[in-house]
């Protein structure tokens, strides 16, 4: 079964940009409903990072953000192979995850065979800043909701 993760994402930001505080918070909502779905099986998994991987014509897989979402998915899908890691925290530059390191979005265009997984809950925000870039989405960059 399909979801419509559009919908998600607007509602996440109507709820952002306009508040929610007094009214329904639509992101909740929507959380709620989707959680119910079972997980997709690590073949499924592994077919749809492949089939991402060839009609993009990228060769490589990033994680962009190394927070809990990243770490959850990694421990999850262990057999994920991730080439590098993205994050925005200058704290983590240079750091390993599993031995693969981690890099700032200043190195984004030395990795231009890789596609990029948003694999945190600013998910919004960061691919706002990947078509800063000059990234797009589905060519350049996918959301963690639209792989696992």
């Amino acid at each position: 079964k399909k979801i419509d993760y559009k919908v998600f994402a607007a509602s996440y930001f109507e709820d952002r940009v306009y508040g929610g505080i007094d009214a329904l918070n639509v992101r909740n909502f929507w959380m709620q409903q989707v959680s119910y779905l079972q997980d997709k099986s690590v073949e499924d998994i592994l077919q749809e990072i492949e089939d991402l991987k060839k009609e993009t014509g990228k060769t490589k897989i990033a994680f962009w953000g190394t927070g809990k979402i990243c770490r959850d998915l990694l421990e999850k899908y262990p057999m994920v192979r991730v080439d590098c890691f993205f994050d925005n925290a200058k704290q983590n530059h240079g750091r390993l995850i599993n031995g693969v390191p981690i890099v700032g979005p200043d190195s984004i265009h030395e990795y231009q065979d890789t596609l990029l997984i948003i694999t945190c809950a600013m998910y919004l925000e960061i691919g706002a800043q990947l078509d800063n870039a000059g990234l797009h989405q589905y060519k350049d960059y996918v959301t963690y909701l639209d792989v696992f």
